[in-house]
C-alpha cells in the first residue's frame, strides 16, 4: 500500500487536442505515453469508439458579425452553448465544447451555408475532427475563431465584451486528485465536464503501477 497527497493543478496548454488527451488519459492513468504526436492516434481512437464525453474539455468560442442575426436561434435553443452580443464591435460570440460542436453539426446536415462556414470554421484548427467535406474548405474572413482564456482583462473589455460577459466564454481544465468520496460530490452536481480514473481498466497490480494499491490521504487527515 502506498498513501499520496492530493493535489490541484490547472492545465494551461492550449495547443489543439492537447487538454483532450490529457483529460482522457486520466482514464487510463496513461499520461506516460504522451509525447508530441500522440494525440493524433488518440484522439481518432476516441472518436471511432464514440467516447464523445472527452471532447468536453476543449471549447472553441466563435466571432461572426451581426448580420448573421437571423441564425442565432440556433444557438438559443441550446443549453449547450453560450451566446453574446458585442455593442464594442458589434459581432456575436458564441462557445461551445468540442463535443457539442460535433453534435450540432451532425444534427444539420446537410448544411446550410452558414453552418458549413461555421464547420470549415473549426475545421481549420481541428482538422482530425472536422474534416474537409467533398474536398471544399470555406472558412470566410469575416468569421474566425478567438480564446478569450488567452487575453488580458483590459483588451477584453476594450475590444470585445464587459468581462462580466466575456466570463461565459472562458473555460479552465484542472487536474485533480482526491478521494472518492469527495470526487463524487464534485460530479454529481454536474457544474463541468468531468473524467475520471477508471477502476475497470487500471490494474494496480501490474509492474507499471509498482504492484501497489495507492491510497489518497483526505484532506482532513491527521498524523
Amino acid at each position: 500500500m502506498k498513501i499520496v497527497e492530493p493535489f490541484v493543478k490547472q492545465i494551461t496548454d492550449n495547443t489543439p487536442y492537447k487538454k483532450i488527451e490529457y483529460a482522457g488519459r486520466i482514464c487510463y492513468k496513461s499520461h506516460d505515453r504522451i509525447n508530441d504526436n500522440s494525440y493524433i492516434k488518440f484522439v481518432e481512437s476516441i472518436a471511432k469508439r464514440g467516447h464523445y464525453s472527452v471532447f468536453e474539455h476543449e471549447s472553441v468560442t466563435i466571432e461572426f458579425p451581426y448580420y448573421f442575426d437571423g441564425e442565432v436561434h440556433l444557438f438559443l435553443e441550446s443549453k449547450f452553448f453560450d451566446l453574446s452580443y458585442s455593442e464594442i464591435n458589434h459581432n456575436y460570440y458564441v462557445t461551445g465544447n468540442i463535443r457539442a460542436w460535433k453534435e450540432f453539426f451532425n444534427k444539420r446536415k446537410p448544411f446550410t451555408v452558414f453552418v458549413k462556414e461555421l464547420y470549415d470554421t473549426i475545421g481549420q484548427k481541428y482538422e482530425i475532427l472536422f474534416p474537409v467535406i467533398n474536398g471544399n474548405r470555406n472558412a470566410p474572413d469575416y468569421m474566425k475563431i478567438v480564446s478569450f482564456n488567452e487575453m488580458n482583462l483590459k483588451d477584453i473589455e476594450e475590444k470585445y465584451l464587459p468581462f462580466e460577459e466575456a466570463k461565459k466564454h472562458i473555460t479552465s481544465t484542472f487536474h485533480i486528485r482526491t478521494d472518492r468520496a469527495t470526487s463524487h460530490q464534485i460530479v454529481r452536481h454536474r457544474l463541468s465536464s468531468f473524467s475520471q480514473e477508471s477502476q475497470r481498466y487500471v490494474n494496480y497490480t501490474i509492474d507499471k503501477f509498482d504492484n501497489t494499491i495507492k491510497f489518497i490521504l483526505p484532506l482532513e487527515a491527521k498524523d
